[in-house]
């Protein structure tokens, strides 16, 4: 170890020792500690060198470090290494204004670990090769900060040659690399790159490769620049290289920013590229650009934020041979001038670009833009992005082969505008514009298809329209496509708009058309399911064959047809519907022969509607066959005329002015506004409104004034011939009814039809009056009135002097035509408030008879009475439960009675079907009861027994149900003296009852709502004698019941004048029942016994119906009732059959079933008995 001033140390390793002698230093301080290897250490032919050496190694094996400070000079005219093998560690500082390193090849970090630091104003020189993380496993760490610090490579840096290096200038130092600076040289190298800071320079001579075999990682931000010439990013197949550029001062002006500037790159040449330009960071190329440049290779590029820039001078291709993508977004922008911009050039080549975000901007100015060159190719410009280009190209150069291209324009603000656009520019290529969701196109001249597919798809929805502002779109014919989906087409000066030869598909969304201020012709025929609306004050023409089955629609200007004379073909659609809400829709006056009008050219439509604006009809014929009801607010004119067809209605409800005649063949023509034209009612037609017609009117159909009730004016004559109606609305109540008001002369043969919404007896209504000569033959047609027209001078009125409810010409049940003569006796007695019931009765009569017959089964009780003939089964069933407590007598098959006690449940379904025009009824019945008897002397029984009832009665036709309780309690007395068994009963019960009653009338629906209280006494005779023969028993049997039903009155509300109120209502009824039961017995064990029987009998009664009479509430004073019959079983089969199990404790359980069935009655029952026998 030998020392000079300014300390110099050096530790030998490997036995090796210093040649050469050692000579002061000059100035400042260069220390080495630890392993450290010098060779040749010689005397400096340059005064300014402190020390030079051959070679120098530090960190040769283990760990070394070197110091260059306080100005001192270190030259090495050999190689340098830190870090030199694998796992040495070496590490050397030069610090400090003029302290300087001059050396010829260094490997920093040649198989270990190597770090270079250089800071606060140092220099480093290197003469020829730089290499840092040299061999695989190595790590180079080379830093440069401060400024004036500084990096001079006079050949090559590379950083990352098969091992990793770091690499950062910060903070205003400099790097100047003379030859070409290489990042990750090789397979499994990586590199990350850091150069930050204001005043921060990177500047490479020649080739600067970012990612040149493997990993690599280039950052450039804090307003540090890097200048390059010829630069790639992912140079060899397989490798990576990344670039960031971010940062600038924020003021706008730029003056502060990360830039980089280099003359051509490639981002992917053969493997994969990244570069992204963020928060106002700034890239300038002097010459093109390529994003993946060869087959397999994949480049991407990123340009966000406001203030970032790409500044391309030369062309710029996304997508050579490769797949490349290209994102400019949030306010990021791409300049390119000089060249063209391409996506997707080469066959196999794919690009993407996509432009989106408020203030995003790719500006290609005074060059093309082509999408799918040779290749495939995406563009995407949307949520506010914008696309400037001197022309525009998808699918094709106009020479390429076979490309795709593909542009979507979608979202408020997004935008391209371009002189000449053209879609499917190459041959077997194929090109689509899609222009979405508020997204905007401006291309002065616009082409589909020039020797490729060309498609344009214009889409949208209210508010969110795309829209395409052009002079005109041209097409070679087959090859040029309009998808209209919602979208607008705007013209930028009058002329053709879509040529001929341009195929045209309206879709669901429809096509608009906004003219601005230009007339436009739109000559192309179109095609599709959806419609065409009109914007603009100029005027659209339309000169092609349209077979669109959407809505036209005119909304501002004109929009006129422009068919081909003689034969008119092309112009509008023909039976299409229109909607004409401003503006004018105008047929026209170039016309030619029409052979079913020779004198006048005819438009058909499905159906017309709108809200103002005009219809033109000039010489031409109007033809509206429409099933639907519309309103047309605007004003027809023109000396043609207008025909209604079809079943729907159309109103005019604006003053019309055209003067050729209005025919109405089909359907209903309201006039609501006027008309000046003479009017033709057809046999199948109607005329309705309040408006006037100021001509002369011949009916031959129906006319109806008004709307509901109202008065229709003709400023004529009116005829009418005999097969016209005139059809009326009235109120007579009210004292309303429809007038026709004629200021010429009247003639009317035919019929008058009254529609009432009231109708009350002898009420005269003038319905026509004239201001000319009148003269009447009209008859009036009513299935139930009787109406007489009268007539004074120049005025007729009608009134309904009789009605006959009970013949309305079709046939009535006994029930209905019962309703039907209180109805009568109502009106003969002047109608009282039953004006609203007669009207509506009226038109069901005439319109529905059926219906009619049904509204009078709505005004009788109906079923509301099945729960008094209920009654009368359940107080039968009453008096049963007190007839039997049964037990066999002690070693026979004998039956005889016990003192018992018992408790019992049931569950009955009555059906009653409907019969007599009396309506069908079910009622379900729920009980529980209780009883006992006791026998009071030798073969002598007293019995009692008491329940409750729960009943849900339906109507078959579920116009009533009545819900009730019922609570019945009862006595029986029983004797029995050998086989013989003699009893008698007597029970009462009350019951109350819940009613409602559906009215379905037509205007008038209601429900009626009432409480009964029903209550009944039975009385019970029977006579029995038993046959026993064990272990069977044979019995006949006869009851005699005597019962006395009471259905008390009641008064309905709820329904207004239809509320009912019913009378109450007493009837006696015999009943003889003979039966026979046959039974026997089964021991089960030693004290238990099973006794299974089924009984048979015939219930004869003297009471075939219920009668109900009632009158509604309402009727005038003097009116009587009417009468609702429910029939009552009189002749009943009964069947029942159970099983009764005794044991010897006294207890025992019976199960029955019991049944009753006549004609149109049906009962089925199940009851559960315990008994106790003491």
């Amino acid at each position: 170890m030998r020392s000079c001033q300014g300390r110099l140390k050096l530790a030998l390793a490997f036995g090796l020792s210093s040649a050469g002698s050692l000579h002061p230093a000059t100035a400042g301080d260069i220390s080495f500690t630890g392993d450290v290897i010098y060779e040749s250490e010689v005397v400096s032919s340059n005064n300014d060198l402190d020390k030079e050496y051959l070679n120098l190694t530090v960190g040769h094996t283990g760990q070394g470090s070197g110091l260059v400070s306080n100005g001192a000079t270190l030259g090495t005219i050999g190689a340098t290494y830190l870090g030199e093998k694998a796992g040495a560690q070496g590490e050397v500082t030069v610090t400090g204004a003029s302290s300087h390193w001059l050396a010829e090849d260094m490997f920093v970090g040649a198989a270990g670990q190597g770090n270079l630091i250089i800071q606060e104003g140092a220099n480093v020189t290197i003469g020829a090769l730089a290499i840092a993380g040299s061999d695989a496993g190595s790590l180079g760490t080379i830093s440069l900060t401060g400024p004036g610090t500084s990096l001079l490579s006079s050949i090559d840096l590379i950083l990352g040659y098969s091992g990793e290096a770091r690499f950062s200038v910060t903070d205003g130092a400099e790097v100047d690399v003379l030859g070409s600076s290489r990042f990750s040289v090789n397979p499994g190298s990586s590199s990350t790159i850091t150069i930050s800071g204001d005043g921060t320079e990177w500047r490479t001579l020649k080739n600067l490769d970012i990612g040149y075999g493997g990993d690599s990682t280039l950052t450039i931000d804090g307003f540090a620049k890097v200048g390059s010439v010829k630069s790639s990013i992912g140079y060899s197949a397989g490798s990576s290289g990344t670039v960031i550029v971010s940062g600038n001062d924020g003021t706008g002006t730029f003056a502060r920013r990360s830039e980089w500037e280099y003359d051509s790159l490639q981002i992917g040449l053969h493997g994969t590229g990244n570069l992204t330009i963020a928060d106002g960071g700034w890239i300038t190329a002097a010459s093109e650009t390529v994003m993946a440049t060869t087959s397999g290779s994949t480049g991407t590029a990123t340009v966000t934020g406001a203030e970032s820039v790409w500044y391309q001078q030369g062309a710029l291709t996304v997508g050579k041979a490769g797949r490349a993508e290209l994102t400019i977004q949030d306010g990021g922008t791409v300049e390119t001038y000089g060249g063209a911009a391409i996506v997707g050039q080469d066959v196999g080549g794919t690009g993407t670009a996509t432009v989106t975000g408020p203030g995003s901007l790719w500006n290609i100015e005074n060059n093309a833009l082509v999408i799918g060159d040779y290749g495939q190719g995406t563009l995407f410009i949307e949520d506010g992005g914008a696309v400037i280009s001197e022309t525009g190209s998808i699918g094709g150069n106009g020479f390429s082969t076979h490309g795709h291209g593909e542009v979507t324009v979608t979202g408020a603000g997004s935008s391209w505008k371009t002189r000449t656009l053209v879609v499917g520019n190459g041959g077997g290529g194929s090109g689509v514009l899609t222009i979405d969701d508020g997204g905007e196109v401006e291309a002065i001249s616009l082409i589909l298809g020039n020797s490729g597919v060309g498609t344009l798809n214009l889409n949208g929805t209210d508010g969110h329209r795309g829209s395409l502002l052009t002079y005109g779109v041209s097409a070679v014919p087959t090859l040029g496509r309009i998808n209209f989906n919602g979208g607008i087409l705007k013209p930028a000066q009058s002329g053709t708009l879509i040529q001929s030869g341009v195929e045209v598909i309206l879709h669901d969304g429809g096509a608009f058309i906004d003219t601005g201020t230009s007339d436009s012709i739109i000559s192309a025929s179109m095609d599709g399911v959806g419609g065409l609306t009109k914007l603009g004050s100029g005027t659209l023409t339309l000169t092609g064959y349209n077979s669109y089955q959407g809505v036209t629609q005119v909304e501002h200007g004109t929009l006129l047809w422009g068919g081909t004379p003689p034969f008119d073909v092309g112009g509008f659609v023909q039976g299409g519907a229109y909607v004409v809400n401003g503006g004018s829709l105008d047929l026209g006056t170039n016309h030619g022969y029409n052979p079913i009008h020779p004198e006048r050219f005819a438009l058909a439509m499905s159906s017309l509607s709108g809200t103002g604006g005009g219809v033109n009809l000039n010489t031409g014929e109007l033809i509206v066959d429409q099933v639907v009801t519309t309103d047309y607010a605007g004003v027809i004119s023109g000396t043609g005329g207008l025909t209604k067809l079809g079943s729907g209605r159309l109103s005019l409800s604006g003053d019309n002015t055209y003067t050729g005649k209005t025919i109405v063949g089909g359907g209903t023509l309201a006039v609501n506004g006027s008309l000046a034209s003479e009017v033709l009612v057809g046999p199948d037609g109607s005329l309705e409104g309040t408006g006037a017609v100021n001509a002369n009117v011949l009916n031959e159909g129906v006319v109806a004034p008004g709307n509901s009730i109202g008065t229709l004016a003709v400023n004529g004559s009116y005829s009418q011939s005999a097969e016209g109606v005139l059809r009326l609305e009235s109120d007579f109540a009210a004292g309303k009814i429809d007038r026709l008001e004629i200021t010429g002369d009247a003639s009317l043969a035919g019929k008058v039809q009254v529609s009432a919404a009231s109708l009350l007896p002898r009420i005269a209504l003038p319905f026509l009056s004239a201001g000319g000569s009148l003269s009447q033959s009209l008859s009036v047609d009513s299935a139930l009135f009787d109406f007489e027209i009268t007539g004074t001078s120049g005025a007729l009125s009608i009134a309904a002097n009789s009605a006959h409810f009970a013949d309305p010409g079709v046939a009535l049940t006994s029930q209905q035509k019962a309703s039907a003569n209180h109805l009568q006796e109502i009106w003969n007695a002047g109608g009282g408030t039953f004006g609203t019931l007669f009207g509506v009765l009226g038109v069901l009569a005439d319109t529905a008879p059926a219906s009619y017959a049904s509204a009078l089964s709505d005004l009788t009780p109906g079923a509301s009475g099945a729960a008094s003939v209920a009654s009368v089964s359940a107080a039968q069933d009453h008096l049963g439960m007190l007839m039997s407590c049964p037990v066999f007598a002690p070693g026979t098959s004998l039956l005889v009675e016990t003192s018992c006690a018992w408790s019992q449940g049931s569950a009955q379904v009555m059906d009653q079907q409907a019969e007599s025009g009396a309506a069908g009824f079910q009622t379900s019945t729920y009980a529980l009861q209780a009883g006992a008897q006791y026998e009071v002397r030798p073969d002598w029984f007293v019995g009692f027994a008491g329940g409750y009832d729960r009943s849900f009665t339906r109507s078959d036709d579920d116009r009533a149900k009545a819900d009730g309780d019922t609570l019945h309690a009862g006595l029986s007395v029983k004797h029995q003296t050998g086989g013989w068994l003699f009893a008698g009963a007597l029970s009462g019960s009350y019951g109350w009852y819940g009613n409602s009653r559906s009215i379905r009338i037509p205007g008038l629906t209601a429900t009626a709502k009432s409480d009964q209280d029903i209550y009944t006494f039975g009385t019970r005779a029977r006579a029995a004698y038993t046959f026993a023969v064990a272990p069977f028993y044979v019995r006949p049997l006869v009851d005699l019941d005597l019962i006395y039903s009471h259905a008390g009155g009641y008064r309905e509300a709820g329904a207004g004048v239809l509320d009912l109120q019913v009378s109450s209502r007493d009837q006696w009824s015999f009943h003889a029942t003979p039966a026979l039961e046959v039974g026997t017995q089964v021991s089960l064990g030693e004290t238990a016994v099973l006794r299974a029987f089924a009984g048979a009998g015939v219930s004869f009664g003297s009471a075939d119906t219920w009668e109900t009479h009632a009158r509604l509430i309402s009727a005038p004073a003097g009116t009587g009732t009417f009468q609702s019959d429910m029939p009552l079983p009189g002749t009943m089969g009964r069947i029942y059959a159970g099983v009764d199990i005794a044991s010897g404790n006294g207890f025992s359980l019976r199960t029955q079933y019991s049944g009753g069935f006549s004609d149109s009655t049906s009962s089925h029952s199940g009851t559960l008995r315990l008994s106790y026998r003491f």
